[in-house]
């Protein structure tokens, strides 16, 4: 994003939110206009100003940065749903097969394939049979089961995604250094 579009979304912001202190003084827009500069140089125009429009239609206050990003993520990974929802498309695929010959992937987005996985199909199939059958201690286990699961992969994937391009290649110059002791990764 250029620094011309910032101004123009720092301009959106306060006119979006005229009773918010903070944007009446000309020192903050121009802390802010800098710091957005940086967070968002790697990031289309674009998507930052529909984040910031979502944002503006449904909050009351103005957006952090990391709020902003993780909507900007939320557009970015469509696949990546909702515990909700992604329980309804297992418990769909569920209802269809019995066994799954193949990869989850086959049937399920990345994340919900890999909650999946690491739960084991057969085993959450089973849990929700038991539950089916009246087994009132094993109702709910399969969602359980699949919602431990499928959160932290979701919340790893929203971080990930969330993180502006340059943050992450200096992170994975850090994470190098400290696995093999390199130090003149780091910059």
């Amino acid at each position: 994003m250029k620094h011309e579009e910032t101004v123009k979304l720092i301009g959106l912001l306060v006119v979006a939110y005229p009773s918010y202190d903070k944007f009446k003084d000309e020192s903050h827009l121009r802390s802010t206009v800098a710091l957005w500069d940086q967070m968002f140089a790697d990031d289309d125009f674009r998507l930052v100003q529909l984040a910031l429009e979502k944002h503006i239609a449904t909050s009351k206050w103005p957006p952090s940065i990391a709020e902003l990003r993780e909507i900007m993520a939320d557009i970015q990974l469509p696949g990546l749903l909702p515990v909700d929802e992604a329980w309804r498309a297992v418990t769909k695929l569920m209802s269809i097969h019995e066994r799954l010959y193949g990869p989850a992937t086959e049937h399920l987005p990345g994340p919900i394939a890999q909650a999946l996985d690491t739960v084991g199909y057969s085993h959450l199939i089973e849990l929700h049979r038991a539950a089916a059958r009246g087994q009132g201690s094993k109702a709910g286990l399969d969602r359980l089961a699949f919602t431990q699961a499928y959160e932290p992969i979701r919340a790893r994937a929203r971080e990930q995604a969330a993180l502006p391009g340059k943050l992450q290649q200096r992170l994975e110059r850090a994470r190098q250094h400290y696995s093999d002791g390199s130090e003149g990764l780091i910059l």
